[in-house]
Formats: C-alpha cells, structure tokens, sequence
C-alpha cells in the first residue's frame, strides 16, 4: 500500500506537469494566439495613448488610443449659420462639422474597439 502512494503522486505530477502543452482555454484558443494579441497590446501600449474607458469585452482592461480617421471639413452652408459669437448683430459664424472614428485596442485582453462622432467647429464670420 505504501508503494502506491508514491507512484500514485508521481503519476499525478506527471499529469499535472504535462497539462499546460495541451491546454487550451474555453474558447479554444492557442498559445499562438495569446502571443499574437500580447503583441498586439505591446503595439498599442508603445505608440498609443491610455485613456479610463474601461473595456467592454473583459470589464477589467483599459482602453488605448491607437488611432483616428477624419473626414474632411462640411459647412452647413449660409442657412446653417449661427449668430455671431462676439454678438455683432450684422454678422453670421459659418459652422463645420466632420466624422472623427477612434480606434482602441484593450491593455488586458486585446479586443478592438472603435467609437465615431461627430465634431462641430465655428468659424468666425468668414
């Protein structure tokens, strides 16, 4: 009985040992995909910004600033004008107004992620 114990451990270490070169997490994916989004996030971390946005995706990561896209300057034209910010009764700001995609890569699980707006700029009486 004695002699089972040890070979017993000894099997069970052995098995425990082994594991992690055929494991694979929940969703199945590999150690050549962890190491593909640490790259990723490593990218990201060099050349982005870190903003407070919390991932979607994993709830625990921190979302980086990796790039935007801008679209060209639009005005609203003669009717879209807004009266004039320095209150001359005479005159009319022009405005302009763009769409501004961010995109975000997640510090922890490396979800991309991306946000669009649009941005509103005031022209002085042009």
């Amino acid at each position: 009985m004695k002699r089972i114990q040890p070979a017993a451990a000894a099997l069970a270490l052995a098995a425990l040992l082994a594991l992690p070169a055929f494991a694979s997490d929940a969703g199945g994916e590999t150690a050549a995909h962890h190491k593909a989004v640490n790259a990723a996030i490593a990218a990201a971390m060099k050349d982005g910004v870190v903003t407070d946005a919390v991932c979607e995706s994993c709830g625990q990561g921190h979302l980086i600033l990796t790039g935007a896209e801008y679209t060209s300057w639009v005005s609203h034209g003669v009717e879209g004008a807004v009266p004039c910010v320095h209150h001359d009764p005479w005159r009319r700001d022009e405005v302009l107004e763009r769409t501004a995609v961010k995109h975000y890569v997640c510090d922890r699980c490396g979800q991309s992620a991306q946000d669009s707006a649009q941005e509103l700029q005031y022209v002085h009486h042009p």
